[in-house]
């Protein structure tokens, strides 16, 4: 049995919206295994332009992904490789290969619940 969650989050135009927002919140809260969220705009990585920019959805957002067992978050919309430790979860924000010629393999430990991602160019 899968000991992950996999959400991929349409953020394409740098907010989820109420109605996403509220299903993915319900989702999480009953979903008992450790997650991984995938969407384009980062929550907090950089400048304000480049991230989630409704602060209260992004608090909200933060704080949904500390209580519910997120282990990672990946976002691409800087199109720039950095990372953010939240404490209960990181932040990867990755390049594209279209701009940078490179992309990430992401690795999941799904015994000791680590992950982790390598840079391949």
């Amino acid at each position: 049995t899968p000991k992950f969650s996999f959400y991929f989050l349409d953020t394409g135009t740098g907010t989820l919206g109420n109605d996403q927002l509220e299903a993915l919140t319900a989702s999480m809260k009953a979903d008992p295994k450790r997650k991984l969220v995938f969407m384009h705009y980062p929550p907090t990585i950089n400048t304000f332009l480049f991230t989630v920019q409704n602060t209260i959805e992004r608090n909200l957002l933060l704080a949904l992904f500390a209580d519910t067992n997120v282990k990672g978050v990946f976002g691409g919309h800087l199109h720039k490789n950095d990372t953010s430790d939240h404490g209960k979860f990181k932040e990867f924000c990755l390049s594209s290969f279209r701009y940078q010629e490179d992309f990430a393999l992401l690795t999941v430990n799904e015994e000791s619940g680590e992950i982790s991602w390598t840079l391949l160019h």
